[in-house]
């Protein structure tokens, strides 16, 4: 939690460029099509998924991606998306070294900006942040872009 704290205190001015690239998936309860993608309700009142990445490639400031890196964010919310009320947890491949994984959670916790932003806003506070860990991410088959 103190880390999370830390990276709270950020200014915009000491976050640096980052970009990643690769494949994305996600699965939730909500029905096909999931209407919170939208900005409607869920399905069911609540919404509760999982979402990955496999970073093919990317950087953060000079740090450079290359291993193929797993993220998987595991989300909870109750209501509209769009409002503050979401629980996060996620999980990082344990190939990543410690810059890597440092970087890799400013970006997925929004507190690097981008696309990822929007989560950090929307949760209620920090303590909404359920986990991070490494973990172990096989890799079960080869998937290249045609």
């Amino acid at each position: 939690m103190a880390k999370a704290r830390r990276l709270a205190m950020q200014t915009g001015n000491e976050i640096p460029d980052w970009r990643i690239t690769g494949d994305w998936w996600d699965l939730c309860n909500c029905a096909i099509g999931c209407p919170c993608n939208f900005g409607s309700d869920p399905t069911y009142g609540f919404c509760e998924g999982v979402l990955t990445w496999l970073i093919r490639d990317g950087h953060y400031g000079d740090l450079n991606f290359t291993k193929d890196l797993a993220v998987v964010l595991i989300s909870h919310w109750e209501g509209n998306v769009m409002e503050k009320n979401r629980d996060f947890g996620f999980l990082i491949d344990d190939r990543a070294n410690s810059a890597e994984r440092d970087a890799l959670e400013r970006i997925f916790t929004g507190y690097a900006g981008g696309a990822f932003g929007p989560f950090q806003r929307r949760l209620t506070s920090l303590a909404h942040w359920l986990a991070r860990e490494s973990v172990g991410c096989a890799r079960t088959a080869s998937v290249s872009a045609t």
